[in-house]
């Protein structure tokens, strides 16, 4: 699920989000890519710390400490997942590529 800013989380109570997981993707992939605010990244450290508490990911805890919003990194690493989806979409059902 892309949402297109955080602050659209902010105005839902923390208990009222669906799981964290459909959050993830706008996160990392629209949120951290630009310059945010800082109730912008508070939204996103609580979406971090709710990763964290129900499935032990603290993958984004880490990285939003790491790599500020707006580094490249972020870009990066969605243009490195979408490859990889791309790639994955192309290969017949079943089969298995070895690098």
């Amino acid at each position: 699920m892309l949402v297109g800013r955080p602050e659209a989380l902010a105005r839902v109570p923390t208990a009222e989000w669906p799981s964290p997981d459909l959050f993830l993707e706008s996160a990392v992939f629209r949120w951290m890519a630009l310059p945010i605010s800082d109730s912008a990244l508070s939204v996103i450290r609580e979406l971090a710390d709710n990763l964290a508490q129900r499935h032990d990911d603290m993958w984004l805890q880490r990285a939003i400490v790491e790599v500020p919003s707006g580094d490249p990194l972020w870009t990066e690493l969605r243009a490195a997942v979408e490859a990889n989806a791309a790639e994955t979409r192309i290969r017949p059902s079943g089969s298995h590529q070895t690098r």
